[in-house]
C-alpha cells in the first residue's frame, strides 16, 4: 500500500497523507493524520511504502477539541 504526502506538521512529526484502497471493483482515496518516524526526513508529494493491506479512518479530538481523522494501518 502507498501513501502520498500531502502536508507535514512543522514538527515534522505527523502529516495528512492520501492513500488508494482497492477493495475489489471499489477503489476508495482515505485522507487523514499520520504519526512519523522522528528519525527520517519527508518531503512534500514523497511517496511512502505502508506494510498494510487496509486502512481506515478513525476520528480522533486534538486538545483544542477539534477532530481530525487519523488514519490506522492494519
Amino acid at each position: 500500500m502507498k501513501a502520498t504526502i500531502l502536508y507535514i506538521s512543522k514538527s515534522g512529526k505527523s502529516a495528512t497523507v492520501s492513500v488508494i484502497q482497492e477493495l475489489g471493483d471499489i477503489v476508495q482515496t482515505v485522507t487523514g493524520f499520520v504519526g512519523l518516524n522522528p528519525n527520517n526526513t519527508y518531503e512534500l508529494k514523497q511517496e511512502l511504502n505502508i506494510p498494510a493491506s487496509k486502512v481506515r479512518s478513525e476520528l480522533r479530538r486534538a486538545e483544542d477539541g477539534t477532530e481530525f481523522s487519523f488514519l490506522v494501518f492494519e
